[in-house]
């Protein structure tokens, strides 16, 4: 799991910001936007944009920092408006230590199917997602989930001819992420102001 930041996967959490703006939303000010990988012990940040000191550096925190836990383990969608007032959520150590009080995360998954982490939306205020937004999100997490995917075709993690069934996974979740990109593509246009830095 510790990699260098992945390149794709950042631009696509850069991306984010201009996605969000979204025509519906007056807020165009989300905090911070990250690729999370949760294991039993901790969540790891393959790719962030906004996550404050230290924790930008050491690119993890352990789960009593982790609303993206709850997104693995119900392996569903987690939107919350203001965290400080969730049953659940309120004691965790993301709302005093890195200001986290709204969360939209969406499901990401391997190609086998298990869900391994989360893309997700943060701001450091109450926010009500919109319908917009959460479509973004999910449409982004889709094109992480391809990316992530292709990386193991491309890197060859497993060899095709010997797994069929990674092989058909693998190519089930880089076809959504087309779908998903097509659809952020006819939502929001091409926007050429933003680039891989």
């Amino acid at each position: 799991v510790k990699t260098p930041p992945a390149a794709v996967e950042t631009l696509i959490a850069k991306l984010s910001t201009e996605n969000f703006k979204g025509k519906a939303s007056a807020a165009a000010d989300i905090a911070m936007r990250e690729v999370s990988l949760v294991d039993d012990q901790r969540q790891f940040f393959k790719s962030q944009v906004g996550l404050p000191h230290p924790w930008d550096k050491s690119r993890q925190t352990p789960l009593s920092h982790s609303f993206c836990q709850w997104v693995v383990s119900s392996d569903e969608e987690l939107v919350v408006s203001d965290a400080r007032e969730h049953a659940i959520l309120r004691t965790n150590g993301a709302i005093s230590d890195l200001g986290v009080v709204a969360y939209a995360g969406v499901p990401l998954s391997a190609a086998t199917g298990e869900t391994i982490g989360s893309f997700c939306a943060i701001d450091c205020k109450p926010r009500d997602w919109n319908s917009e937004q959460l479509a973004t999100l999910r449409d982004l997490g889709q094109v992480v989930n391809a990316c992530s995917a292709f990386n193991q075709l491309r890197l060859g993690g497993r060899q095709p001819g010997t797994d069929t069934a990674w092989f058909l996974g693998t190519t089930r979740v880089t076809a959504r992420g087309f779908v998903g990109a097509a659809r952020l593509l006819g939502r929001h246009g091409a926007n050429p102001e933003v680039r891989a830095t």
